[in-house]
């Protein structure tokens, strides 16, 4: 469907990752579609950076040293390197070149919301989302830019698959609610958020299908036409890591039982997320593939493990068998987004956690065909909210 009428839409979402495929991808699809109706749509290149007042700066200095345990401090200066070294080798992975070749974006960026509210990108609409733009702290004031607090006020609003990712808890209410009321349409991807929305008073909130899953895997095909993948040939299975400290929260023992026992070579790719990426796997190196050899790398293996939402996501549009690894450490509650979508498609017998038999996921059948059926569904549920709202 083709509009009459081009708009020019601004998006705000994240953007500005070295190493999280999903979130460049994610940013990519929801522009790349707008495009494909006809509209104007660009990214507002919107990174807040805390500007933590020299006392308050003081002060945590001063509480970390005395009180934190010297067993953390080692923990936390070891990731601190491990972060300072991944900022070095993710320039192999040319996520600068993705964006320069492939999202429209504005020259500016915004660095807190006084400059996103004294300069604003005009539009005759924003829309913000997905990845999990509503996680941030609600009393820090640059969060409103995730919420589209600022511009015209004649522009258009709204969310689209926006993600919380946290436990909004009974005190932010207030905050939550002031923001949303600007908004001419909500929608949400997870269903703890839009039971939120819907307790808030916003009962006509919906769930939308992340970005990625309003393309179809001919929509990536551009992307990955030229790649060719070093010992393609040899037979392999794609592990995508995010999130982890190590290897025992992946229940590698029991997967690299089950890879020697199919014959599989590894090809492993791991991100940063909540934790920084590090080669997870011994005897494994960590790849730092281009966006596009991280989709062909899914696409040409025999099976993909992963903790990673949008790693979920794309075997579904690639129809490549896989193993869904929910996390067991502090960021669990991030697990919402892929039990969600695996139950929408009737796949959450793919999910793998300290309760499963990864001889019983495997032996799970896949029927892709029922599986494009119920993302067709979705998708077309998320496009009917775009084209009602536009």
């Amino acid at each position: 469907m083709k509009y009459k009428n081009a708009m020019k839409i601004g998006i705000v979402t994240y953007w500005s990752s070295s190493d999280n495929y999903g979130q460049q991808l994610q940013c990519f699809a929801l522009q790349k579609y707008l495009k494909g109706l006809g509209h104007d749509a660009y990214l507002i290149k919107y990174m807040p950076t805390n500007k933590v007042p020299l006392w308050q700066r003081i002060a945590r200095f001063l509480k970390y040293h005395l009180l934190t345990p010297s067993g953390q401090k080692k923990t936390d200066k070891a990731l601190a390197m491990v972060s300072q070294k991944n900022e070095l080798l993710n320039v192999k992975r040319n996520f600068v070149g993705f964006r320069n070749n492939h999202i429209d974006s504005t020259d500016i960026v915004y660095h807190d919301i006084h400059e996103l509210r004294s300069n604003s990108p005009t539009a005759d609409v924003y829309i913000c989302g997905s990845d999990q733009v509503w996680n941030n702290r609600l009393e820090d004031e640059n969060t409103a830019g995730w919420f589209l607090d600022f511009g015209s006020p004649k522009t258009k609003r709204l969310s689209y698959a926006a993600s919380i990712g946290r436990e909004i808890e009974p005190k932010e209410y207030k905050t939550i609610v002031k923001y949303l009321k600007r908004f001419d349409a909500v929608s949400v991807r997870e269903q703890k958020a839009n039971n939120l929305c819907h307790q808030l008073g916003f009962e006509k909130s919906i769930i939308a299908i992340d970005p990625t899953l309003l393309l179809c895997s001919s929509d990536y095909s551009a992307l990955i036409s030229n790649i060719k993948l070093e010992s393609s040939s040899n037979p392999y299975v794609f592990i995508y890591l995010l999130n982890i400290r190590n290897c025992d929260e992946i229940y590698w023992n029991e997967f690299n039982k089950m890879i020697q026992s199919d014959g599989l070579a590894v090809r492993v790719v791991a991100s940063s997320g909540y934790l920084p990426a590090q080669n997870f796997l011994p005897g494994y190196q960590n790849e730092y593939a281009t966006i596009p050899e991280w989709l062909s790398l899914i696409k040409h293996s025999e099976y993909v493990i992963t903790t990673s939402f949008h790693g979920v996501v794309f075997c579904l549009l690639y129809h490549k068998p896989f193993y869904a690894v929910l996390l067991n450490n502090e960021y669990s509650k991030g697990n919402d987004r892929i039990v969600s979508l695996l139950k929408s498609v009737d796949l959450n017998n793919r999910i793998v956690s300290s309760d499963s038999d990864i001889n019983s996921v495997k032996a799970a059948n896949i029927s892709w065909e029922d599986v494009d059926v119920k993302l067709s569904e979705l998708r077309k549920k998320s496009i009917d909210f775009l084209n009602r709202e536009l």
